[in-house]
C-alpha cells in the first residue's frame, strides 16, 4: 500500500521566507513543500487541480492578491474550501486575527523570529 506524500504549501511573496520555511520544514517532516510567491497564481493552480495539499501557509500582505482575498475565494469554491488554512504572518493585530479568523482559518500564527521556534511550530502545525 502506498502512502500519499504530504503536500505542504506555502504562500508569500517574499522569496527569503520561502526558502527559509523550506529549509526549516524539510528538517522537521518529510512533507513535500510547495511554494508560491502568489496568491493570485495559488488560487488558479488549485482551481485547476494542479495541486490540493493537505495544509496551506497564507500570509496575509501581498500585493495584486492579498491573503484576506485569497481566502475569500478559496472558501466560496467547493472543491477547495476544506483545505486547511493557518496565516502565517508578521502582522499579529487583533483585528486582523478576527477578521481572518471570521474566514475559516484553522489557525493564525506570528511568524516567529526565532529559527528553532519556527522548527517547533512547523513541527506542532503539520
Amino acid at each position: 500500500m502506498h502512502i500519499k506524500e504530504k503536500i505542504i504549501m506555502h504562500i508569500d511573496d517574499d522569496m527569503e521566507d520561502c526558502e527559509l520555511f523550506n529549509e526549516a520544514l524539510q528538517e522537521v517532516s518529510d512533507a513535500k513543500y510547495v511554494g508560491i510567491y502568489d496568491a493570485a497564481e495559488a488560487l488558479i493552480l488549485l482551481k485547476r487541480g494542479s495541486i490540493y495539499p493537505d495544509l496551506i501557509f497564507l500570509d496575509l500582505n501581498m500585493p495584486r492578491m492579498n491573503g484576506r482575498e485569497f481566502l475569500i475565494e478559496m472558501k466560496a469554491d467547493d472543491t477547495l474550501k476544506n483545505i486547511p488554512v493557518i496565516i502565517f504572518s508578521t502582522s499579529n493585530v487583533h483585528e486582523m486575527i478576527r477578521l481572518t479568523i471570521g474566514l475559516g482559518v484553522s489557525d493564525y500564527v506570528t511568524k516567529p523570529n526565532d529559527y528553532s521556534a519556527f522548527k517547533e511550530m512547523l513541527r506542532a502545525k503539520i
